[in-house]
């Protein structure tokens, strides 16, 4: 079976190799460099051996991150990244971060979507307790998170240097009780659309 992850304007699914292309164009753009910290492929060819091993790690069992590519539901054209790091069985919590490819897409509610899906999978499906990420305090877009019902657990205070200039890192985390709370609060709006198709776990009352 094809692994596949619905949302409303997206679908979620693994890249493959014709998407390697992509994905090394992806993290060398500047989005990618500041926001996410991967200054490394800024080198000659680090970007495609980043894009090549997060084609490996999906590949291999052991591996604690995961990779995921977003993808119009429409055009089937690829719109972004959603990555799941240092996934912890035993704790039962992972890093998430997303990643909206092109400049082109950024209109559009492709990361909202995205991180929808991507929550619903962690909680109901991979069975998580705790979502956590980092975000740089100059990513202002990705601040939003708490929107989604997380929190800021606090602030590791200029903790990031980048040309030059040290920065805060925002550390954000959701759990599963407050996901559910958050589809709780808004089945009957914002989300539902998700709710209506069954592209997210919900249960009056839950």
């Amino acid at each position: 079976m094809i692994f596949q992850l619905p949302g409303l304007v997206i679908n979620v699914r693994k890249p493959e190799l014709d998407d390697l292309d992509c994905l090394t164009r992806w993290v060398s753009t500047e989005s990618y460099l500041n926001n996410i910290g991967g200054a490394a492929a800024r080198e000659a060819g680090q970007a495609r051996r980043l894009a090549e091993q997060m084609l490996q790690d999906n590949a291999d069992d052991y591996s604690p991150n995961r990779y995921f590519l977003a993808e119009d539901r429409f055009t089937r054209e690829p719109v972004g990244l959603a990555m799941l790091c240092k996934i912890d069985w035993r704790h039962r919590h992972a890093e998430y971060t997303c990643l909206v490819g092109d400049d082109a897409n950024r209109s559009k509610l492709a990361a909202g979507d995205m991180n929808m899906v991507m929550y619903n999978y962690c909680f109901h499906h991979l069975n998580l307790r705790k979502v956590y990420g980092y975000i740089y305090d100059t990513n202002a877009a990705s601040l939003r998170m708490t929107s989604y019902g997380g929190r800021r657990d606090g602030t590791l205070r200029r903790h990031r240097v980048l040309a030059g200039v040290a920065s805060d890192v925002h550390v954000f985390s959701i759990l599963d009780r407050e996901f559910s709370a958050f589809v709780n609060q808004h089945a009957a709006t914002l989300l539902k659309k998700h709710v209506e198709r069954g592209l997210i776990n919900w249960q009056p009352g839950q």
